[in-house]
């Protein structure tokens, strides 16, 4: 998208009245342009000054600046002095935001200076240094021409089919332009819980369809951009308009979905991360069941810095996550540069709302597990795992899996290019990384798998193209 197009359609995305797909169109240019972002800023705040000024607590002004120009009638002021007020607004910003405060704080009284939120402790004057990268490239197909090839086992004499695949690197050997995920099992996770909903007459962004169109979210309590300070939660609704929301329990830091984008059928991604004070713009990219409020931290680079690198805004292509990042430069947090970074996500697996895909042998070395675990075959799940895996962790698993009655794999996300395997490469030509969900009907809690929906973070690894895949690794990840 141009610039040009961004900002002739500035106030009618800020009106929310763009068709689904300008808006994601808008969404995705934000990401991209340091600019427009800056501009989108300023007419945010002098959208929201201008509401705040002209309401009181028995009046809510809901027309939009642009609105109120419409309005006016055109008859007895003519069209030059419609010009004229919009340019005046947009040319005197400043003097604006400064009557729009003094306005809103005549209306609103000393009742509201004095009930100022702890949080904003945070506010503060920020100028931004914009560093934009931009590293684009379409992804190369991953596989060449599939064959079928019987592999016998080593521990059983029995013949298992695999679907052997002669895989294209390209992708995963040039890894250079997706960041590099920490996937870990000590990242704060925000308690979300699952609530229902008879009703609800919150403001909140607009509607926004999950791919199959079967399900819509919006984010509530924190206006009608998402943009305000408060402590949100995504409301979802079907199509019998069965309403409930996902919501942080017992919420004492005070996080808040911040931005929300479908990642597939049945789960969002969303940033994490305080829900006041104008510092704070993103959080940790969550990962979020939106039929039980399951949620994984699958990027914690909020927590892990203090805040002083957050993940602002998201925004799904094919396989590839763009994340637009800021990082603040000094203590006092007055200062940031920001950029644009991509991770790559490639999911499969057994969800009735993921499409069907063929399985490769990667993924059929991870159903052998819960195969295993079904036919209480405990002698084969170890030699599912390599010789070179690490001992402690394999007898952990192993331990798991003695308390498990039945084991199902909903689905498998490959995010081998985003994860950091150098120090393997030389002992394993391929090598794959996949966060798996999964849910486990267990007799007792294990180490790491607990029961009900768990999240695993499994490194496969062959040495040859005709080996077996086997497990090197297996960690919990971050969950509620």
């Amino acid at each position: 998208m141009k610039c040009k197009i961004f900002r002739d359609k500035l106030q009618e995305y800020i009106d929310r009245s763009l068709s689904s797909d300008m808006n994601k169109a808008m969404n995705n240019h934000l990401m991209e342009c340091a600019d427009c972002k800056k501009l989108y800023d300023e007419e945010l705040e002098i959208e929201k000054l201008f509401k705040s000024a002209l309401e009181t607590d028995n009046i809510n002004f809901n027309s939009s600046r642009q609105q109120v120009i419409k309005s006016i009638d055109k008859n007895l002021y003519g069209k030059s002095v419609i010009k004229k007020l919009k340019f005046t607004v947009i040319r005197n910003r400043a003097q604006v935001i400064a009557a729009g405060l003094i306005l809103a704080v005549a209306a609103t009284g000393t009742y509201a200076v004095f009930n100022i939120k702890s949080s904003n402790r945070y506010a503060t004057n920020s100028k931004s240094e914009y560093k934009v990268s931009n590293k684009g490239s379409k992804l190369q197909s991953r596989y060449k021409t599939m064959q079928k090839e019987t592999i016998t086992t080593t521990d059983t004499k029995q013949k298992n089919t695999y679907t052997k695949v002669s895989l294209d690197n390209s992708i995963y050997d040039d890894q250079s332009q997706y960041a590099k995920l920490n996937l870990t099992d000590n990242a704060y996770v925000a308690m979300f819980r699952k609530g229902t909903v008879k009703k609800d007459t919150s403001d909140g962004t607009r509607w926004e369809k999950s791919p199959n169109g079967v399900l819509q979210f919006s984010l509530r309590g924190k206006g009608e951009n998402g943009h305000e300070e408060g402590e949100g939660y995504l409301l979802f609704k079907n199509r019998e308009n069965k309403m409930w929301k996902i919501y942080i329990a017992d919420n004492k830091k005070q996080y808040s979905p911040l931005s929300v984008e479908w990642f597939d059928n049945s789960n969002v991604l969303a940033t994490v991360g305080l829900g006041y004070g104008t510092v704070v713009v993103g959080g940790d990219l969550y990962m979020i069941n939106v039929n039980d409020g399951k949620a994984v931290n699958v990027y914690n680079l909020y927590t892990s810095t203090n805040g002083k690198k957050q993940i602002a805004r998201i925004s799904k292509e094919d396989n590839t996550l763009k994340l637009k990042l800021r990082e603040y430069t000094d203590d006092a947090l007055d200062n940031h540069k920001e950029e644009s970074i991509k991770l790559y996500f490639n999911e499969s697996g057994a969800d009735t709302t993921i499409k069907a895909k063929p399985q490769d042998a990667w993924q059929k070395s991870l159903d052998k597990l819960a195969e295993y675990v079904d036919d209480d075959n405990f002698n084969n799940i170890s030699e599912l795992f390599d010789t070179g895996a690490d001992e402690s962790g394999k007898q952990k698993i192993l331990n798991d899996m003695s308390k498990a009655k039945k084991v199902t794999i909903n689905k498998y996300i490959d995010v081998t290019p985003s994860v950091n395997l150098e120090n393997l490469k030389d002992t394993y030509p391929y090598i794959r990384q996949y966060i798996v969900d999964m849910t486990a009907d267990m007799e007792s809690d294990g180490e790491i798998i607990k029961n009900g929906r768990n999240y695993l973070c499994v490194t496969l690894v062959s040495k040859d193209s005709s080996s077996i895949p086997l497990i090197y690794n297996i960690g919990g990840l971050s969950h509620n």
